[in-house]
Protein backbone atom coordinates (compact mmCIF):
# COMPACT_ATOMS: atom_id res chain seq x y z
CA UNK A 1 0.00 0.00 0.00
CA UNK A 2 2.70 2.15 0.51
CA UNK A 3 3.43 2.46 -2.96
CA UNK A 4 0.11 2.70 -4.26
CA UNK A 5 0.33 6.07 -1.21
CA UNK A 6 3.11 7.52 -3.25
CA UNK A 7 1.47 7.04 -6.54
CA UNK A 8 -1.77 8.21 -5.38
CA UNK A 9 -0.03 11.64 -4.16
CA UNK A 10 1.98 12.34 -7.41
CA UNK A 11 -0.76 14.75 -8.84
CA UNK A 12 -0.16 16.79 -5.82
CA UNK A 13 2.97 17.26 -6.85
CA UNK A 14 2.05 19.35 -9.60
CA UNK A 15 -0.01 21.99 -8.02
CA UNK A 16 2.42 24.25 -8.42
CA UNK A 17 2.64 23.74 -12.36
CA UNK A 18 2.18 27.62 -14.13
CA UNK A 19 -0.17 27.66 -16.93
CA UNK A 20 -2.07 30.18 -19.41
CA UNK A 21 -5.21 30.70 -19.07
CA UNK A 22 -7.06 30.76 -22.51
CA UNK A 23 -7.44 34.40 -23.53
CA UNK A 24 -5.83 35.56 -20.32
CA UNK A 25 -3.21 38.19 -21.07
CA UNK A 26 -1.43 37.31 -18.39
CA UNK A 27 -0.02 33.98 -16.59
CA UNK A 28 -2.52 32.44 -14.50
CA UNK A 29 -1.05 29.86 -11.71
CA UNK A 30 -3.14 26.32 -10.61
CA UNK A 31 -4.90 27.91 -7.69
CA UNK A 32 -3.17 25.90 -4.38
CA UNK A 33 -5.63 23.47 -3.68
CA UNK A 34 -4.27 21.59 -0.98
CA UNK A 35 -1.37 23.98 -0.55
CA UNK A 36 -1.97 23.67 3.62
CA UNK A 37 -2.85 20.16 4.01
CA UNK A 38 -5.27 19.36 6.90
CA UNK A 39 -4.53 16.39 8.10
CA UNK A 40 -7.80 16.07 10.61
CA UNK A 41 -11.52 16.87 10.29
CA UNK A 42 -11.20 20.54 9.79
CA UNK A 43 -13.99 22.07 11.91
CA UNK A 44 -12.78 26.20 10.91
CA UNK A 45 -14.09 27.81 14.03
CA UNK A 46 -12.59 24.94 16.68
CA UNK A 47 -8.99 25.30 15.28
CA UNK A 48 -9.49 28.86 15.37
CA UNK A 49 -10.38 29.18 18.97
CA UNK A 50 -8.86 26.48 21.01
CA UNK A 51 -5.09 25.25 21.64
CA UNK A 52 -3.53 22.10 23.51
CA UNK A 53 -2.89 24.56 26.21
CA UNK A 54 -6.84 25.44 27.05
CA UNK A 55 -8.16 24.07 30.16
CA UNK A 56 -10.75 21.32 30.20
CA UNK A 57 -13.85 23.47 31.47
CA UNK A 58 -12.96 25.25 27.78
CA UNK A 59 -12.15 22.52 25.63
CA UNK A 60 -15.64 20.50 27.06
CA UNK A 61 -17.21 23.51 24.43
CA UNK A 62 -14.92 22.54 21.33
CA UNK A 63 -15.53 19.04 21.89
CA UNK A 64 -19.24 19.44 21.61
CA UNK A 65 -18.91 21.47 18.72
CA UNK A 66 -16.65 18.53 17.21
CA UNK A 67 -19.93 16.30 18.36
CA UNK A 68 -22.38 18.28 16.39
CA UNK A 69 -20.50 19.22 13.15
CA UNK A 70 -18.80 15.51 12.70
CA UNK A 71 -22.20 14.40 13.25
CA UNK A 72 -22.15 11.87 15.96
CA UNK A 73 -25.68 12.11 16.28
CA UNK A 74 -26.37 10.88 13.12
CA UNK A 75 -25.03 7.10 13.94
CA UNK A 76 -25.80 7.40 17.80
CA UNK A 77 -28.56 8.51 19.91
CA UNK A 78 -28.24 10.91 22.62
CA UNK A 79 -29.86 11.51 25.67
CA UNK A 80 -33.10 13.58 24.97
CA UNK A 81 -32.10 16.74 26.36
CA UNK A 82 -28.80 17.06 24.42
CA UNK A 83 -30.41 15.78 20.84
CA UNK A 84 -31.27 19.92 19.82
CA UNK A 85 -28.09 21.10 20.86
CA UNK A 86 -25.94 18.22 19.46
CA UNK A 87 -27.91 17.91 16.08
CA UNK A 88 -25.90 17.17 13.58
CA UNK A 89 -26.12 19.05 9.85
CA UNK A 90 -27.26 16.93 6.87
CA UNK A 91 -24.66 15.57 4.57
CA UNK A 92 -24.24 16.80 0.88
CA UNK A 93 -26.77 15.23 -0.86
CA UNK A 94 -26.04 12.09 -3.56
CA UNK A 95 -28.87 12.01 -5.74
CA UNK A 96 -26.71 13.34 -8.48
CA UNK A 97 -23.47 12.46 -7.45
CA UNK A 98 -22.56 10.35 -10.95
CA UNK A 99 -23.55 13.27 -12.80
CA UNK A 100 -20.83 15.33 -10.70
CA UNK A 101 -17.53 13.00 -10.03
CA UNK A 102 -16.23 9.72 -12.24
CA UNK A 103 -15.76 6.43 -11.42
CA UNK A 104 -12.11 7.46 -10.45
CA UNK A 105 -12.56 10.40 -8.23
CA UNK A 106 -15.49 8.53 -6.31
CA UNK A 107 -13.68 4.90 -6.08
CA UNK A 108 -11.05 7.06 -4.20
CA UNK A 109 -13.72 9.02 -1.53
CA UNK A 110 -15.20 6.15 -0.63
CA UNK A 111 -11.90 4.43 -0.35
CA UNK A 112 -9.65 6.99 2.04
CA UNK A 113 -12.04 10.10 2.03
CA UNK A 114 -9.14 11.78 4.18
CA UNK A 115 -6.23 11.15 1.48
CA UNK A 116 -8.60 11.93 -1.66
CA UNK A 117 -10.27 15.21 0.28
CA UNK A 118 -7.87 16.68 3.28
CA UNK A 119 -9.57 18.10 6.61
CA UNK A 120 -12.74 16.15 5.33
CA UNK A 121 -15.21 15.08 8.32
CA UNK A 122 -16.92 12.17 6.41
CA UNK A 123 -14.68 9.23 8.61
CA UNK A 124 -13.32 6.18 6.20
CA UNK A 125 -15.10 2.99 6.80
CA UNK A 126 -12.54 0.60 5.30
CA UNK A 127 -9.22 -0.62 7.20
CA UNK A 128 -7.70 -3.00 5.18
CA UNK A 129 -10.06 -6.10 5.22
CA UNK A 130 -9.87 -8.59 2.09
CA UNK A 131 -13.46 -7.48 0.79
CA UNK A 132 -12.88 -4.04 1.02
CA UNK A 133 -12.01 -3.21 -2.43
CA UNK A 134 -14.69 -5.25 -3.73
CA UNK A 135 -17.20 -3.44 -1.21
CA UNK A 136 -15.59 -0.20 -2.24
CA UNK A 137 -16.34 -1.12 -5.95
CA UNK A 138 -19.83 -2.02 -5.41
CA UNK A 139 -20.74 1.42 -3.57
CA UNK A 140 -18.97 3.03 -6.65
CA UNK A 141 -20.89 1.67 -8.74
CA UNK A 142 -24.12 2.59 -7.16
CA UNK A 143 -22.68 5.98 -6.58
CA UNK A 144 -22.14 6.28 -10.23
CA UNK A 145 -25.42 5.02 -11.14
CA UNK A 146 -27.07 8.56 -9.21
CA UNK A 147 -27.46 10.86 -12.63
CA UNK A 148 -29.37 13.97 -13.52
CA UNK A 149 -28.82 16.07 -16.47
CA UNK A 150 -26.76 19.08 -15.45
CA UNK A 151 -27.64 22.52 -16.46
CA UNK A 152 -25.25 24.19 -19.10
CA UNK A 153 -23.76 27.20 -17.54
CA UNK A 154 -22.16 30.24 -19.50
CA UNK A 155 -18.25 29.76 -21.15
CA UNK A 156 -15.82 30.87 -18.07
CA UNK A 157 -12.81 33.59 -18.09
CA UNK A 158 -10.56 32.46 -15.97
CA UNK A 159 -8.43 35.66 -15.04
CA UNK A 160 -12.07 37.44 -13.86
CA UNK A 161 -12.64 34.17 -11.96
CA UNK A 162 -8.90 34.95 -10.15
CA UNK A 163 -10.55 38.63 -9.54
CA UNK A 164 -13.80 37.60 -8.21
CA UNK A 165 -12.33 34.29 -6.00
CA UNK A 166 -10.67 37.09 -4.25
CA UNK A 167 -12.56 39.77 -3.68
CA UNK A 168 -15.96 38.72 -3.22
CA UNK A 169 -15.32 36.32 0.13
CA UNK A 170 -13.72 32.82 -1.12
CA UNK A 171 -10.40 33.69 0.75
CA UNK A 172 -11.90 34.25 3.92
CA UNK A 173 -12.33 30.32 4.34
CA UNK A 174 -10.06 28.88 1.39
CA UNK A 175 -6.34 29.56 0.28
CA UNK A 176 -5.53 32.78 -1.81
CA UNK A 177 -3.80 32.05 -4.25
CA UNK A 178 0.38 33.13 -5.44
CA UNK A 179 -0.52 34.84 -8.05
CA UNK A 180 -3.15 37.10 -7.19
CA UNK A 181 -1.04 39.86 -4.71
CA UNK A 182 -3.28 41.69 -3.02
CA UNK A 183 -4.21 45.43 -3.50
CA UNK A 184 -1.61 47.65 -1.54
CA UNK A 185 1.10 45.54 -0.50
CA UNK A 186 4.58 46.51 -2.66
CA UNK A 187 5.90 44.60 -4.84
CA UNK A 188 9.22 43.92 -2.71
CA UNK A 189 7.50 43.26 0.17
CA UNK A 190 6.41 39.47 0.72
CA UNK A 191 2.48 38.48 1.50
CA UNK A 192 1.64 37.41 4.41
CA UNK A 193 -0.29 33.85 4.36
CA UNK A 194 -3.01 33.40 6.62
CA UNK A 195 -2.38 31.82 9.94
CA UNK A 196 -5.38 30.14 10.16
CA UNK A 197 -5.64 26.36 7.93
CA UNK A 198 -7.52 27.10 4.80
CA UNK A 199 -10.73 24.79 3.83
CA UNK A 200 -9.61 22.99 0.91
CA UNK A 201 -11.19 22.69 -2.59
CA UNK A 202 -11.26 18.71 -3.10
CA UNK A 203 -12.94 18.48 -6.12
CA UNK A 204 -12.48 20.99 -8.44
CA UNK A 205 -10.14 18.91 -10.55
CA UNK A 206 -12.26 16.25 -10.69
CA UNK A 207 -15.52 18.07 -11.57
CA UNK A 208 -17.09 18.42 -15.06
CA UNK A 209 -16.37 22.14 -15.57
CA UNK A 210 -20.34 22.66 -16.01
CA UNK A 211 -21.28 20.87 -12.72
CA UNK A 212 -18.48 23.00 -11.07
CA UNK A 213 -19.89 26.66 -12.29
CA UNK A 214 -23.24 24.80 -11.37
CA UNK A 215 -22.07 23.70 -7.99
CA UNK A 216 -20.46 27.38 -7.45
CA UNK A 217 -23.85 29.16 -8.82
CA UNK A 218 -26.12 26.71 -6.11
CA UNK A 219 -24.06 24.89 -3.66
CA UNK A 220 -26.76 24.43 -1.40
CA UNK A 221 -29.02 22.28 -3.52
CA UNK A 222 -26.22 19.45 -2.66
CA UNK A 223 -24.91 20.44 0.06
CA UNK A 224 -28.18 21.68 2.22
CA UNK A 225 -25.48 22.52 5.61
CA UNK A 226 -24.81 25.53 4.49
CA UNK A 227 -20.96 24.89 5.26
CA UNK A 228 -20.36 25.66 1.48
CA UNK A 229 -22.73 28.88 1.43
CA UNK A 230 -24.02 30.67 -1.45
CA UNK A 231 -22.54 33.75 -2.25
CA UNK A 232 -25.22 35.45 -4.56
CA UNK A 233 -23.15 35.06 -7.81
CA UNK A 234 -24.51 35.57 -11.30
CA UNK A 235 -24.34 32.19 -13.52
CA UNK A 236 -21.53 34.17 -15.52
CA UNK A 237 -19.00 34.96 -12.10
CA UNK A 238 -19.65 31.67 -11.11
CA UNK A 239 -18.93 29.90 -14.37
CA UNK A 240 -15.37 32.70 -14.36
CA UNK A 241 -14.69 31.29 -10.92
CA UNK A 242 -14.66 27.55 -12.42
CA UNK A 243 -12.54 28.03 -15.19
CA UNK A 244 -10.05 29.99 -12.85
CA UNK A 245 -10.25 26.83 -10.45
CA UNK A 246 -9.99 24.49 -13.67
CA UNK A 247 -6.83 26.26 -14.65
CA UNK A 248 -4.26 23.45 -14.33
CA UNK A 249 -6.27 20.60 -13.04
CA UNK A 250 -6.10 17.02 -13.75
CA UNK A 251 -8.29 14.90 -12.47
CA UNK A 252 -6.46 11.90 -10.15
CA UNK A 253 -6.86 8.42 -11.28
CA UNK A 254 -7.78 5.41 -9.15
CA UNK A 255 -3.99 3.65 -9.35
CA UNK A 256 -5.20 1.05 -6.67
CA UNK A 257 -8.05 0.51 -8.56
CA UNK A 258 -6.45 -0.05 -11.45
CA UNK A 259 -3.98 -2.55 -10.35
CA UNK A 260 -6.11 -4.74 -8.05
CA UNK A 261 -8.33 -6.28 -10.88
CA UNK A 262 -11.25 -6.22 -8.80
CA UNK A 263 -14.20 -8.09 -10.16
CA UNK A 264 -17.17 -6.80 -11.62
CA UNK A 265 -19.48 -5.37 -9.20
CA UNK A 266 -23.43 -4.54 -9.35
CA UNK A 267 -25.06 -1.49 -8.30
CA UNK A 268 -27.46 -3.15 -6.29
CA UNK A 269 -24.95 -5.04 -4.09
CA UNK A 270 -23.92 -1.25 -3.80
CA UNK A 271 -27.37 -0.27 -2.81
CA UNK A 272 -27.48 -2.77 0.02
CA UNK A 273 -23.75 -1.89 1.30
CA UNK A 274 -24.91 1.92 1.64
CA UNK A 275 -27.06 0.79 3.75
CA UNK A 276 -24.80 -1.70 5.88
CA UNK A 277 -22.45 0.68 6.44
CA UNK A 278 -24.62 2.98 7.46
CA UNK A 279 -24.17 5.81 4.68
CA UNK A 280 -27.80 6.72 4.37
CA UNK A 281 -27.84 7.23 7.71
CA UNK A 282 -26.04 10.73 6.80
CA UNK A 283 -26.54 11.54 3.07
CA UNK A 284 -29.66 11.47 1.01
CA UNK A 285 -29.35 9.49 -2.59
CA UNK A 286 -32.88 10.36 -3.93
CA UNK A 287 -34.35 7.07 -2.68
CA UNK A 288 -36.14 5.46 0.36
CA UNK A 289 -33.21 3.80 2.09
CA UNK A 290 -33.01 2.25 5.67
CA UNK A 291 -31.66 3.97 8.29
CA UNK A 292 -29.30 1.92 10.94
CA UNK A 293 -28.56 3.52 14.10
CA UNK A 294 -25.37 2.34 16.13
CA UNK A 295 -25.15 2.42 19.68
CA UNK A 296 -26.66 5.16 22.01
CA UNK A 297 -23.99 7.57 23.13
CA UNK A 298 -24.74 6.87 26.54
CA UNK A 299 -22.77 3.44 26.66
CA UNK A 300 -19.91 4.08 24.64
CA UNK A 301 -16.77 4.23 26.02
CA UNK A 302 -14.30 7.92 24.95
CA UNK A 303 -11.41 5.98 25.10
CA UNK A 304 -12.72 3.30 22.49
CA UNK A 305 -13.70 3.26 18.93
CA UNK A 306 -13.52 6.04 16.41
CA UNK A 307 -11.97 8.33 19.93
CA UNK A 308 -9.50 5.53 20.25
CA UNK A 309 -5.67 6.45 19.69
CA UNK A 310 -5.60 3.76 17.28
CA UNK A 311 -9.11 3.30 16.23
CA UNK A 312 -11.22 -0.56 16.60
CA UNK A 313 -11.58 -2.84 13.47
CA UNK A 314 -14.12 -1.64 11.72
CA UNK A 315 -14.62 1.48 13.22
CA UNK A 316 -15.29 4.55 11.62
CA UNK A 317 -11.77 6.23 10.86
CA UNK A 318 -11.73 10.20 11.52
CA UNK A 319 -8.50 10.49 11.84
CA UNK A 320 -8.73 13.39 14.75
CA UNK A 321 -5.84 15.04 15.78
CA UNK A 322 -4.63 14.21 19.66
CA UNK A 323 -6.34 17.88 20.84
CA UNK A 324 -9.33 17.14 19.08
CA UNK A 325 -10.09 13.34 20.59
CA UNK A 326 -9.26 15.04 24.05
CA UNK A 327 -12.23 17.41 23.60
CA UNK A 328 -14.42 14.46 21.96
CA UNK A 329 -13.75 12.57 25.31
CA UNK A 330 -14.48 15.47 27.57
CA UNK A 331 -17.65 16.17 25.76
CA UNK A 332 -18.53 12.52 25.82
CA UNK A 333 -17.86 12.05 28.44
CA UNK A 334 -20.16 15.55 29.95
CA UNK A 335 -22.80 14.68 27.95
CA UNK A 336 -22.89 11.10 29.61
CA UNK A 337 -22.77 12.79 33.17
CA UNK A 338 -24.99 15.87 32.74
CA UNK A 339 -27.75 17.62 31.05
CA UNK A 340 -27.44 20.58 29.23
CA UNK A 341 -27.31 24.02 30.76
CA UNK A 342 -29.91 25.86 29.69
CA UNK A 343 -27.97 28.72 27.16
CA UNK A 344 -28.38 32.24 27.30
CA UNK A 345 -29.46 34.27 24.33
CA UNK A 346 -26.01 35.31 24.15
CA UNK A 347 -24.73 32.26 24.35
CA UNK A 348 -26.47 30.58 21.71
CA UNK A 349 -25.77 33.32 19.37
CA UNK A 350 -22.34 32.49 19.78
CA UNK A 351 -22.90 28.95 19.40
CA UNK A 352 -24.58 29.11 16.17
CA UNK A 353 -22.26 31.85 14.91
CA UNK A 354 -19.45 28.75 15.69
CA UNK A 355 -21.33 26.41 13.93
CA UNK A 356 -21.87 28.55 10.89
CA UNK A 357 -18.48 29.99 10.88
CA UNK A 358 -19.55 33.61 10.50
CA UNK A 359 -16.62 34.17 12.72
CA UNK A 360 -14.51 33.97 9.60
CA UNK A 361 -15.86 37.49 7.98
CA UNK A 362 -17.84 39.17 11.54
CA UNK A 363 -16.66 40.14 14.96
CA UNK A 364 -19.17 40.20 17.58
CA UNK A 365 -17.98 41.32 20.89
CA UNK A 366 -14.83 41.17 20.28
CA UNK A 367 -14.21 37.78 18.97
CA UNK A 368 -13.70 36.48 15.47
CA UNK A 369 -13.36 38.95 11.87
CA UNK A 370 -11.17 38.21 8.86
CA UNK A 371 -7.71 37.60 9.80
CA UNK A 372 -5.24 40.40 8.34
CA UNK A 373 -3.31 37.97 5.50
CA UNK A 374 -7.23 37.54 4.23
CA UNK A 375 -8.72 40.64 4.32
CA UNK A 376 -5.65 42.12 2.50
CA UNK A 377 -7.77 40.67 -0.70
CA UNK A 378 -11.29 42.70 0.15
CA UNK A 379 -11.02 45.73 -1.38
CA UNK A 380 -13.08 49.14 -2.21
CA UNK A 381 -12.42 50.52 -5.88
CA UNK A 382 -14.67 53.77 -4.83
CA UNK A 383 -14.54 57.55 -4.16
CA UNK A 384 -13.44 58.21 -0.99
CA UNK A 385 -12.36 54.64 -0.04
CA UNK A 386 -9.33 55.80 2.05
CA UNK A 387 -11.32 57.70 3.50
CA UNK A 388 -13.50 54.96 4.71
CA UNK A 389 -10.37 52.32 6.18
CA UNK A 390 -12.16 49.18 7.26
CA UNK A 391 -15.41 50.18 7.25
CA UNK A 392 -15.47 50.07 3.65
CA UNK A 393 -14.21 47.39 2.68
CA UNK A 394 -14.77 44.58 5.60
CA UNK A 395 -17.69 42.62 6.32
CA UNK A 396 -19.75 44.65 9.23
CA UNK A 397 -19.26 44.02 12.80
CA UNK A 398 -22.22 42.28 14.30
CA UNK A 399 -22.55 43.82 18.02
CA UNK A 400 -25.91 45.06 18.50
CA UNK A 401 -27.01 43.48 14.99
CA UNK A 402 -29.68 41.82 16.76
CA UNK A 403 -31.23 45.22 17.86
CA UNK A 404 -30.00 47.28 14.74
CA UNK A 405 -32.09 45.28 12.31
CA UNK A 406 -35.43 44.86 11.94
CA UNK A 407 -37.12 41.68 11.55
CA UNK A 408 -37.52 41.82 7.87
CA UNK A 409 -34.20 43.25 6.56
CA UNK A 410 -32.61 40.55 8.69
CA UNK A 411 -34.58 38.25 7.21
CA UNK A 412 -33.27 40.01 3.86
CA UNK A 413 -29.81 40.22 4.73
CA UNK A 414 -29.70 36.30 5.51
CA UNK A 415 -31.70 34.97 3.14
CA UNK A 416 -32.30 37.52 0.03
CA UNK A 417 -33.04 38.71 -2.15
CA UNK A 418 -30.27 41.19 -1.36
CA UNK A 419 -30.47 45.30 -1.56
CA UNK A 420 -26.40 46.65 -1.32
CA UNK A 421 -26.50 49.19 1.22
CA UNK A 422 -22.53 49.84 1.39
CA UNK A 423 -21.72 50.45 -1.98
CA UNK A 424 -17.82 50.28 -1.62
CA UNK A 425 -18.33 46.53 -0.14
CA UNK A 426 -16.78 43.94 -3.34
CA UNK A 427 -17.25 41.59 -0.47
CA UNK A 428 -20.52 39.42 -0.25
CA UNK A 429 -22.88 38.24 2.29
CA UNK A 430 -23.47 34.62 1.87
CA UNK A 431 -26.51 32.51 2.22
CA UNK A 432 -26.41 29.80 4.79
CA UNK A 433 -29.67 28.49 3.29
CA UNK A 434 -33.40 29.58 5.80
CA UNK A 435 -32.99 26.15 7.66
CA UNK A 436 -29.23 26.70 8.75
CA UNK A 437 -29.84 30.56 9.64
CA UNK A 438 -33.42 30.97 10.94
CA UNK A 439 -32.78 30.02 14.66
CA UNK A 440 -29.54 32.94 14.64
CA UNK A 441 -31.82 35.68 13.34
CA UNK A 442 -33.81 35.01 16.43
CA UNK A 443 -30.95 34.64 19.10
CA UNK A 444 -29.58 37.92 17.18
CA UNK A 445 -32.96 39.62 18.37
CA UNK A 446 -32.93 37.54 21.86
CA UNK A 447 -29.76 38.20 22.99
CA UNK A 448 -29.53 41.96 21.82
CA UNK A 449 -32.75 43.52 21.92
CA UNK A 450 -33.32 43.93 26.02
CA UNK A 451 -30.46 45.91 26.16
CA UNK A 452 -31.66 48.42 23.94
CA UNK A 453 -33.33 51.18 24.62
CA UNK A 454 -37.29 50.38 23.88
CA UNK A 455 -38.27 53.21 21.33
CA UNK A 456 -40.75 52.15 18.64
CA UNK A 457 -40.92 54.90 16.88
CA UNK A 458 -39.25 58.50 17.20
CA UNK A 459 -41.24 61.72 18.18
CA UNK A 460 -43.18 63.79 15.26
CA UNK A 461 -41.12 65.37 13.44
CA UNK A 462 -41.00 67.48 10.22
CA UNK A 463 -39.53 65.93 6.87
CA UNK A 464 -38.98 69.27 5.06
CA UNK A 465 -36.65 69.76 7.93
CA UNK A 466 -35.03 66.48 8.24
CA UNK A 467 -34.41 66.85 4.31
CA UNK A 468 -32.53 70.57 5.10
CA UNK A 469 -30.74 68.91 8.25
CA UNK A 470 -29.17 66.15 5.50
CA UNK A 471 -28.20 68.54 2.90
CA UNK A 472 -24.38 69.60 2.50
CA UNK A 473 -25.16 73.15 3.79
CA UNK A 474 -26.67 71.81 7.32
CA UNK A 475 -25.52 68.31 9.26
CA UNK A 476 -23.89 67.52 5.59
CA UNK A 477 -25.31 63.67 5.65
CA UNK A 478 -25.57 64.18 1.80
CA UNK A 479 -21.45 64.31 1.75
CA UNK A 480 -21.27 60.83 2.95
CA UNK A 481 -24.79 58.79 2.26
CA UNK A 482 -26.40 58.62 -1.08
CA UNK A 483 -30.16 58.22 -1.73
CA UNK A 484 -31.90 56.71 -4.11
CA UNK A 485 -30.08 57.23 -7.87
CA UNK A 486 -28.44 60.62 -5.68
CA UNK A 487 -24.68 59.73 -5.06
CA UNK A 488 -22.48 61.49 -2.04
CA UNK A 489 -21.04 64.23 -2.83
CA UNK A 490 -17.66 63.18 -1.48
CA UNK A 491 -17.26 59.82 0.10
CA UNK A 492 -19.35 56.54 -1.22
CA UNK A 493 -20.46 55.46 3.20
CA UNK A 494 -23.64 53.87 3.24
CA UNK A 495 -26.91 54.36 1.18
CA UNK A 496 -29.73 55.71 3.27
CA UNK A 497 -32.69 54.86 1.03
CA UNK A 498 -33.65 51.90 3.06
CA UNK A 499 -32.92 53.20 6.38
CA UNK A 500 -36.80 53.11 7.90
CA UNK A 501 -37.08 49.84 6.65
CA UNK A 502 -33.81 48.44 7.69
CA UNK A 503 -32.93 50.10 11.05
CA UNK A 504 -34.97 50.08 14.11
CA UNK A 505 -35.83 53.64 15.40
CA UNK A 506 -33.96 53.01 18.74
CA UNK A 507 -30.73 52.43 17.09
CA UNK A 508 -31.18 54.49 14.32
CA UNK A 509 -31.53 57.47 17.04
CA UNK A 510 -28.35 55.90 19.36
CA UNK A 511 -26.02 55.57 16.17
CA UNK A 512 -27.08 59.51 15.70
CA UNK A 513 -26.22 60.54 19.19
CA UNK A 514 -22.88 58.25 19.90
CA UNK A 515 -22.01 56.27 16.84
CA UNK A 516 -18.29 55.46 17.56
CA UNK A 517 -20.91 53.51 20.86
CA UNK A 518 -22.50 51.98 18.59
CA UNK A 519 -19.97 51.35 15.85
CA UNK A 520 -16.20 50.98 16.20
CA UNK A 521 -14.34 52.61 14.04
CA UNK A 522 -17.28 54.85 12.59
CA UNK A 523 -16.04 57.72 11.10
CA UNK A 524 -19.26 59.73 11.90
CA UNK A 525 -18.98 62.53 13.95
CA UNK A 526 -20.83 63.11 16.81
CA UNK A 527 -23.00 66.08 15.59
CA UNK A 528 -25.51 65.54 18.17
CA UNK A 529 -23.90 65.68 21.38
CA UNK A 530 -24.71 68.94 23.30
CA UNK A 531 -27.34 69.79 20.56
CA UNK A 532 -30.22 71.18 22.45
CA UNK A 533 -32.38 70.35 19.48
CA UNK A 534 -31.38 66.71 18.66
CA UNK A 535 -34.54 64.35 19.72
CA UNK A 536 -36.20 66.93 17.37
CA UNK A 537 -33.56 66.80 14.55
CA UNK A 538 -33.08 63.08 14.66
CA UNK A 539 -37.45 62.42 14.02
CA UNK A 540 -37.65 64.94 11.62
CA UNK A 541 -34.48 62.97 9.74
CA UNK A 542 -36.16 59.81 10.66
CA UNK A 543 -39.56 61.29 8.84
CA UNK A 544 -37.50 62.49 5.64
CA UNK A 545 -35.75 59.08 5.38
CA UNK A 546 -39.46 57.47 5.53
CA UNK A 547 -40.75 60.39 2.92
CA UNK A 548 -38.33 59.67 -0.03
CA UNK A 549 -40.68 58.61 -2.12
CA UNK A 550 -41.72 61.94 -2.72
CA UNK A 551 -37.64 63.37 -3.18
CA UNK A 552 -36.81 61.83 -6.15
CA UNK A 553 -33.62 63.97 -6.28
CA UNK A 554 -33.29 65.95 -3.24
CA UNK A 555 -29.94 67.59 -3.98
CA UNK A 556 -28.28 69.01 -6.97
CA UNK A 557 -25.06 67.32 -7.73
CA UNK A 558 -21.85 69.42 -7.18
Amino acid sequence: MSQVSQQMDLPLKLLGIMVLAAGAAAPLRAHPLQAEPINHPYVFTFDQFHLDVDGDESLVQGGLLLMAETRCLACHTAPKEWSERLEPPPAPDLSAVGSRLDADTIWLMVRSPQHRKKGTLMPGIFSGADDDAEKVEALTQYLVSLKRPTKPMPAGDAKKGRDLYHKVGCVACHEPAADKRPPGVPPDREVEKPGNASVPIAFADAYEFHALARFIFDPLSTHPAGRMPSMRLAEQEASDIAAYLHVGRTAEKAIEREVLNIAPQTSQRGRELFVMQRCSVCHATGESLEKRSAHPLAELNSHSGCLADTPDQGAPRFDFNPLQRRALRLALDHVQQHRPEPMTAMQQTDWLMRRLNCYACHDRDGKGGTEDPRAQYFISSIRGADLLGDLGRLPPSLDHAGWKLTESWMDRVLHGPMISVRPSLTVRMPNFGKPNTSLLAKSLREADLPAAPQLKAPPSGKPDQGRHLFGADALGCIRCHGLKAQKPLEADGSNLTHTVERLTPSYFRAVLLKPSDMQAGSLMPALFEGRTTAEDDIASLWNFLADLDHHSSPFPSK
